[in-house]
């Protein structure tokens, strides 16, 4: 059976990458809640698999900007360096 969703993060990866993600920063003045941390992973790997560009990403998986700033965000953070140390 095809796969409907190809961007969704199996269990046994989620479990691997969960404990490198970096904690999320405080919003202490409120906004709106952040993007669960496993949808943000999910859309960052299928832009990265499929080398689609970041404004084509399916709504389905968020708004562009927010997956983009996302992964800005962790980069700055260096979890793409831990996940690939992890051999990820």
């Amino acid at each position: 059976m095809p796969r409907t969703h190809p961007w969704e993060v199996s269990d046994e990866l989620w479990v691997q990458v969960h404990p490198l993600i970096p904690p999320a920063p405080s919003h202490a003045k409120g906004g709106r809640p952040r993007m669960p941390d496993r949808q943000a992973i999910a859309a960052i790997v299928y832009v990265l698999r499929t080398g689609l560009q970041w404004n084509a990403l399916p709504r389905e998986l968020r708004a562009s900007s927010t997956v983009h700033d996302r992964f800005q965000e962790w980069e700055q953070e260096s979890l793409f360096r831990a996940l690939w140390q992890a051999g990820l």
